[in-house]
């Protein structure tokens, strides 16, 4: 399964309008990174490499919520997943054209061995109302 990732700025921000952007367009601005012990730190890194260059870090966090929050007080801008009940009222989310920013979500079990019966629940769960490709 994949899942956009989407540019956030703050509603003064120059770009806040925008429906649609590169990832270039924000070159200059400080960003505000996922922790380095989390995989999302990385990857990001890698999409700002891709449009071309090296993300200038103001502050870096643990959890989505803890980056908007971060740039919603106007300390730069962010790539983070859409979570439901995001405070929308200080920050625009955009829709990054160039890279195509989709963290690829994949979900690994174990065929041989014992499966609990709470894992095997877990992994119907996600298979039926998320539709995880098998």
């Amino acid at each position: 399964m994949n899942k956009e990732l989407f540019l956030i700025v703050h509603k003064s921000h120059w770009l806040s309008y925008r429906k649609e952007v590169d990832l270039c367009e924000v070159a200059n601005d400080p960003f505000i990174l996922y922790k380095s012990e989390t995989s999302l730190h990385d990857f990001v890194e890698e999409l700002c490499h891709e449009a071309g260059f090296h993300p200038k870090i103001s502050f870096e966090a643990f959890e989505e919520r803890t980056v908007a929050g971060l740039v919603g007080a106007k300390l730069g801008v962010a790539l983070i997943p859409f979570i439901p009940g995001l405070d929308m009222e200080k920050i625009s989310l955009i829709h990054v054209r160039n890279p195509r920013c989709l963290l690829k979500i994949q979900m690994v079990c174990r065929k041989d061995g014992y499966v609990s019966p709470a894992l095997m629940d877990f992994k119907a769960y996600v298979e039926n109302s998320i539709g995880f490709n098998k």
